[in-house]
């Protein structure tokens, strides 16, 4: 049984990989107080479906 291409699956979650660690990288160059606010912006524009809990 075949449920798609593995490839394109594997190419798919080397590319999240890559905005997550770019995302990372970007957030340690602002400053402490913008890093939340960044991370989770760009968070919900990666993952439009999903929800973003805080706590605190």
């Amino acid at each position: 049984m075949v449920f798609g291409n593995d490839t394109s699956y594997r190419l798919k979650g080397i590319e999240i990989i890559v905005k997550i660690q770019q995302l990372i990288l970007e957030a340690l160059r602002l400053p402490n107080n913008a890093i939340a606010y960044h991370v989770s912006q760009e968070l919900a524009a990666l993952y439009p479906s999903k929800a973003i809990l805080e706590e605190g």
